[in-house]
């Protein structure tokens, strides 16, 4: 496996008169497999022994040979220091039949919320545009299991239940485009608004955050 680059949320801890838990963030991860990138949103949790990720949406790339793929084809990712804190954001271009995309990916200014912005530039109509995940139910490195969703408008929020009764809860907000949720498959997708028939240059944003 390539080495994973990463961008976090400001790690939050929760202490106690008689201990410290570990401190947690939240983690958006590239992964490079074959000529493209792959991504997974985690929940990231690091203590004095160890570091415990929790990962609980992987994007899916149904044909990463398609011209219009279930996931923008990232070819290239780099992390940029970039603003005047000089935090990292994740900077991806891919090129996949007649399309063109682009990500910015970064932490927003509530230090918690981790945000994704899409542009695909298309030449000829497109049959899809947009990105697409899928829930990961108790992982190899983990032992969260999937327990429901609510939809509000363009607000998901999915619910993994961890021991002790643990609820771990995640929003993701789509802030520009449309929000799609299969629940038989347990699937996400994001989507740009316009039309996919014209030359054009189509945006999809969207944000994720642990809730308390």
């Amino acid at each position: 496996m390539s080495k994973l680059l990463e961008i976090h949320s400001a790690p939050t801890e929760v202490s106690s008169e008689n201990q410290v838990s570990p401190s947690v963030c939240t983690t958006l991860a590239f992964c490079k497999a074959g000529d493209r990138f792959t991504h997974f949103m985690a929940i990231d949790e690091t203590s004095s022994a160890a570091l415990k990720r929790s990962t609980f949406l992987e994007s899916i790339t149904t044909d990463a040979q398609l011209a219009w793929p279930s996931d923008p084809p990232l070819q290239q990712v780099v992390l940029e220091p970039l603003g005047p804190d000089l935090q990292h954001v994740a900077l991806g271009v891919g090129l996949s039949g007649h399309g063109h995309w682009s990500l910015a990916a970064r932490c927003l200014d509530d230090n918690q919320s981790l945000e994704l912005d899409f542009a695909c530039r298309i030449t000829r109509p497109a049959l899809f545009l947009g990105s697409t995940y899928r829930i990961v139910d108790a992982d190899g490195n983990s032992n969260h299991h999937w327990h429901e969703a609510h939809i509000d408008g363009n607000s998901w929020t999915g619910t993994w239940t961890r021991p002790g009764n643990e609820l771990l809860k995640i929003q993701l907000e789509v802030t520009l485009g449309k929000l799609l949720w299969n629940p038989e498959l347990r699937q996400l997708q994001i989507l740009p608004l316009g039309s996919l028939d014209n030359p054009s240059t189509l945006r999809w944003c969207y944000r994720f955050r642990q809730l308390p």
